[in-house]
């Protein structure tokens, strides 16, 4: 979506020999990400030498960003929680459909049993995508809530809703991201008041940095 191929993933990192500015793949407004490729799955092998070098040099991403996101992908496999275990702040993003809610209420659960799952250490919000009307996404919320309050006691909350929107299609299909190709898009005006609502919130949010993010994975896996 950005229009940009990475050259390298995080397995140059970790068997290549490669720092960390050297796999991040720049995009527009100095926005970079890094492809995961399938390294990350077989961290939980790696010796002790090799797993304190991708600690040191993830933790060069707090110098690098402002903001850093992990995106899991769909899913409740051990990687995925172990990300979510780890995460200060949890972005849950669901959709209308019926399969989605079972979808995230299933992930919930299964996050709220984990045993390193810490309740007071974690903020889960949710994201409603793909709705017809901006309300239909506090709808979307208080029912998925209710069930959430009832049976897993998990401190819950609301961020935003992003609607349906062919703009946003069509920067899909041209490799634009819409708040660049269209500001003024239903899609952008949504993200730019979720986004805002993130940066007012994140003094809130206890920062792990990436160092302590990284460690809480490898510690997890060193220990199950």
């Amino acid at each position: 979506m950005f229009g940009a191929v990475p050259k390298h993933n995080l397995c140059d990192l970790i068997y290549q020999g490669k720092n960390i500015k050297e796999i991040i793949t720049w995009g527009p407004m100095d926005v970079g990400f890094i492809s995961g490729g399938s390294g990350i799955v077989g961290m939980s092998n790696l010796s002790r030498d090799y797993l304190v070098y991708i600690i040191q040099n993830l933790a060069e991403l707090d110098a690098i960003a402002d903001i850093i996101i992990v995106d899991t992908g769909a899913g409740i496999s051990d990687a995925v929680l172990e990300f979510l275990v780890a995460s200060g702040e949890i972005l849950l993003v669901t959709t209308p459909e019926p399969t989605s809610i079972t979808d995230s209420y299933s992930l919930l659960k299964a996050l709220s049993r984990h045993p390193r799952f810490s309740k007071e250490s974690s903020q889960v919000k949710m994201i409603a995508n793909r709705v017809e009307r901006v309300e239909e996404g506090q709808v979307l919320f208080n029912k998925l809530n209710a069930v959430v309050s009832r049976y897993l006691k998990l401190p819950f909350s609301y961020l935003g809703a992003v609607p349906q929107d062919n703009q946003l299609a069509k920067a899909v299909m041209q490799q634009v991201p819409v708040s660049l190709q269209n500001p003024a898009a239903k899609s952008s005006i949504a993200y730019e008041a979720i986004a805002a609502t993130l940066m007012n919130r994140e003094m809130t949010v206890r920062k792990r940095g990436m160092a302590a993010f990284f460690s809480h994975i490898v510690n997890g896996k060193k220990m199950g």
